[in-house]
């Protein structure tokens, strides 16, 4: 609401791409709630149109090479170490 210019980007790292889309909704629906805010700041075609799936690498907790050599190269040029589960897989 403070920058409407500004979209979040969703990356999915492993759930189903419809389950990933209805916890999202769900999670920003639940925060609007929380903080009893009336007014729709998001709806569910841009959740959709942000979300970028397909980053599970073979699911949770695997640990697979491509990821490990991202983790690896932030590291090394930005000192940023990123978790091999989320983060890494999301980079």
């Amino acid at each position: 609401m403070l920058a409407p210019s500004i979209k979040i980007l969703n990356i999915g790292v492993g759930d189903p791409r419809e389950e990933l889309l209805s916890d999202v909704y769900n999670l920003i629906e639940e925060i609007l709630d929380m903080l009893d805010i009336q007014e729709k700041i998001i709806n569910k075609k841009e959740i959709e149109s942000t979300t970028i799936d397909g980053y599970g690498f073979g699911g949770y907790g695997t640990i697979v090479r491509e990821v490990i050599d991202i983790i690896r190269y932030v590291a090394k040029q930005e000192g940023l170490y990123l978790d091999p589960i989320y983060t890494g897989r999301a980079f």
